[in-house]
């Protein structure tokens, strides 16, 4: 926490909820559950966060320098009579990328897999029955080609991808989304890049759902005709009317 009165930016959004960290100091015997919070915010040094042992969120701590991707929210619980105690909330910043785990990516690809040569319908029921929301099911089948497809591009020269992404509406109209909003392109494209250096999945279930994507059947054709794609720039576009209601805009 920084000198008192000086100003390191303040934290956004209302401290709800019960502290991630145990409380220490206060009035001996009152119960965490008696703690009034203070509902305003304190004024911190984002290089001086602290790492939260018992805390739920294990991204919560200290991060390499650079790079800060979760700060805590300092609160005081007011105990009895005392507003010594000090606890910790995690908090997401407003450029935080949302991202499906690894496990669910891996696990909602090889139900793609499995349903390879079925129509997309059908790939989105079966991820469905695996426990996928409707929303994440049509994200998943739309989205992961576009993402484990990036690192293969990047490796044959593209070096920019454009993050909007347009998809049509059925009335004809097109909606337009941040890929780096969507939990499954940002996980996948994480998943994608990991796997192309160690090795995180099955390799054959990566190279399909690689190889259907439309921007890596473009690249193709353009080298196949002698192009040169170095330092080229890709802009994709979804195809299928009901994607655009799952977007997350």
């Amino acid at each position: 926490m920084g000198p008192k009165g000086k100003d390191y930016g303040s934290a956004h959004g209302s401290s709800q909820g019960s502290a991630h960290g145990s409380g220490q100091g206060g009035q001996a015997g009152v119960e965490a559950g008696n703690c009034r919070f203070d509902e305003e915010p304190w004024w911190f040094d984002p290089g001086m966060c602290k790492p939260i042992p018992s805390a739920r969120d294990a991204n919560v701590g200290i991060n390499p320098p650079g790079r800060v991707d979760k700060f805590v929210r300092p609160f005081a619980p007011r105990c009895g009579h005392s507003d010594r105690a000090i606890g910790f909330l995690p908090m997401r910043l407003p450029w935080q990328k949302a991202e499906m785990s690894e496990a669910l990516l891996i696990r909602g690809a090889t139900t793609i897999a499995r349903h390879w040569d079925l129509s997309d319908d059908h790939k989105i029921e079966a991820l469905r029955s695996d426990g996928f929301s409707e929303g994440e099911a049509f994200r998943l089948v739309a989205l992961l080609p576009l993402a484990f497809s990036r690192p293969i591009l990047e490796e044959l020269g593209v070096r920019h991808f454009v993050t909007r992404i347009t998809a049509l509406k059925a009335d004809g109209s097109s909606v337009s989304a941040d890929l780096n909003r969507q939990p499954e392109y940002v996980g996948g494209l994480k998943l994608a890049r990991a796997h192309r250096a160690r090795g995180r999945m099955d390799h054959e279930i990566f190279k399909l759902i690689a190889a259907s994507s439309a921007d890596i059947d473009a690249a193709s054709k353009a080298l196949n005709a002698g192009e040169d794609i170095g330092g080229s720039t890709i802009a994709s576009c979804l195809v299928g009317a009901e994607i655009a209601s799952h977007l997350i805009r």
